[in-house]
């Protein structure tokens, strides 16, 4: 059996982690405008929008914004400012993950979490993830954690952008049929997003998040 796992909110509170992250760009490009004017998304997802499309209908709005980074990377090329943007926060974010104590990182996880990955290993269980933050930023927190070499896939947003550079995130079944492995239960938080990625993928989908006890949901696995 294939269990797949959305991240955010979900598996563990990463938000403060990216907030963390574009923080550290505002203050390194010296911006003044707080994060939310910069962030046009609800308040429980704009930090953690790194793709081209959301950077660009965010930190990209602009002229003047425009002409701070351009500065600042000492480049023009707007698609080369979106990367260089991403790579910053990227790397600010990661640098927060394994600079904090580990006592502080466990506390971000789900009710219950280790022992839980625990039964379903060995229960022979498959486990993945599939979320739209980037994989790196997912990877880096479950290694503090300890949890990484449980997952056998993790699917983020490099995997959700196709050849032409082009997001295709929840609840299109693209990232799905990439990973080329029947998943039998998608777990997720989003009881819109992601219920129609699962049904999207004829997957069985189970709502919780980071305050279920997931000793209790191995329980609905069947």
């Amino acid at each position: 059996m294939t269990i797949a796992f959305d991240f955010d909110n979900t598996l563990a509170r990463s938000t403060r982690y990216h907030r963390f992250g574009w923080e550290k760009v505002r203050l390194e490009l010296k911006i003044k405008e707080t994060l939310d004017d910069l962030l046009p998304y609800a308040p429980d997802l704009k930090e953690r929008f790194d793709s081209y499309r959301r950077i660009e209908n965010g930190f990209l709005i602009n002229s003047k914004m425009i002409c701070k980074i351009s500065a600042y990377f000492k480049s023009d090329n707007k698609k080369l400012l979106v990367k260089k943007l991403m790579s910053l926060k990227e790397s600010f974010t990661i640098s927060e993950i394994f600079s904090e104590c580990l006592s502080e990182s466990l506390k971000t996880l789900a009710v219950n979490l280790i022992p839980a990955v625990d039964i379903m290993k060995r229960n022979g269980w498959r486990l993945g993830v599939i979320s739209s933050s980037k994989e790196t930023i997912i990877s880096s927190l479950l290694q503090k954690c300890n949890l990484l070499d449980a997952f056998s896939f993790i699917a983020g947003e490099e995997l959700m952008t196709n050849s032409r550079g082009v997001l295709l995130d929840k609840p299109n079944p693209y990232v799905a049929r990439k990973i080329r492995s029947k998943i039998d239960y998608y777990i997720g938080d989003n009881v819109e997003i992601d219920k129609e990625f699962a049904d999207n993928c004829k997957t069985k989908f189970i709502l919780s998040d980071y305050k279920t006890d997931f000793l209790e949901l191995v329980n609905k696995f069947k």
